[in-house]
């Protein structure tokens, strides 16, 4: 993780430490904790910042799913170009695949010759 990433998780997850230091006993998060974490769900992943902040993984992707960037399914799709992405997956057994794109083009280079395996 890039240390402006490391950076602000950091910082993010010691607002939630304080907050459960001195919370009363059954107090739910208090939603700019939330709003923060949803924000930092879009920049870094939801499973990322779900173990980071120790934040249930399906409750910040229903808040997330829910917010005011979410889609709505209505209206023409947009398409965005993206100058590079990382793709994390994770298996039950904790087996990891990272692959990193330095650039849109790889991402679909590599989306095309998979769809074309699959036919």
């Amino acid at each position: 993780m890039p240390a402006t990433q490391d950076q602000a998780l950091t910082i993010l997850k010691r607002r939630f430490s304080l907050w459960r230091l001195h919370r009363a006993k059954g107090t739910h998060i208090p939603e700019d904790l939330w709003e923060a974490a949803i924000d930092a769900a879009r920049k870094y992943g939801v499973w990322r910042v779900s173990e980071k902040l120790r934040v249930h993984l399906n409750s910040l992707k229903r808040r997330l799913e829910e917010g005011p960037q979410a889609a709505t399914g209505r209206g023409p799709l947009h398409f965005v170009e993206i100058p590079g992405c990382v793709v994390e997956l994770q298996d039950r057994e904790g087996l990891r695949l990272r692959i990193e794109f330095r650039d849109g083009q790889s991402a679909e280079n590599l989306a095309r010759s998979l769809w074309k395996e699959r036919r």
